[in-house]
């Protein structure tokens, strides 16, 4: 299904390069090679949300057809990205309601598995910038 040509790209991407979800919720990427810092917009700037790697996908949001952008990224390394539209990939797990629920099952416990080492990266951060405030007042 995703051999298809027309269905699927591969994206090289070079150090520091923005990551290819200027498409709003149009694919899900996943990365075969390479490192990328993927980051959320708060009121304070830019926060690191984690790195992904080879095997990570990103944005969850295609598979909930949803326009919410909530990460953005760049890339670490030099990388390789396959692109599968969401349409596609929402049509199979419609067509084959096995498939349907192994991706969504896997979804649910990959967001799952992220909100927790997400809430982890941001703590140590919050607890590093509370020290070096910390050292800053007591000098």
């Amino acid at each position: 299904f995703f051999n298809d040509t027309a269905t699927t790209e591969i994206y090289t991407l070079a150090l520091h390069d923005a990551l290819p979800i200027w498409e709003l919720g149009r694919n899900l990427f996943i990365i075969i090679d390479g490192d990328a810092q993927l980051s959320a917009h708060s009121g304070v700037g830019e926060i690191s949300v984690r790195v992904a790697g080879p095997g990570d996908s990103f944005p969850m949001a295609a598979l909930l057809e949803s326009r919410t952008l909530i990460t953005t990224g760049e890339a670490l390394t030099d990388m390789d990205v396959l692109a599968i539209p969401a349409t596609s990939l929402i049509r199979l797990c419609s067509d084959d309601a096995e498939i349907g629920r192994n991706v969504y099952k896997a979804a649910a416990q990959l967001f799952a598995k992220r909100y927790s080492s997400t809430l982890a990266h941001l703590a140590a951060g919050a607890e590093r910038e509370l020290r070096d405030t910390e050292r800053l007042w007591l000098k």
